[in-house]
């Protein structure tokens, strides 16, 4: 999933995951730059 934070900061070509997640969230009718917007207002 795109969190804030990954669609706002580059992370480089060195970041490599430690571990993976099962978890999952819940459905949205908005789309991910509406989501940025409303969490950097």
């Amino acid at each position: 999933g795109l969190t804030g934070a990954a669609a706002i900061i580059d992370w480089g070509s060195k970041v490599t995951s430690i571990k993976t997640s099962d978890a999952t969230l819940p459905d949205s009718d908005k789309t991910a730059l509406e989501l940025i917007k409303e969490i950097s207002g």
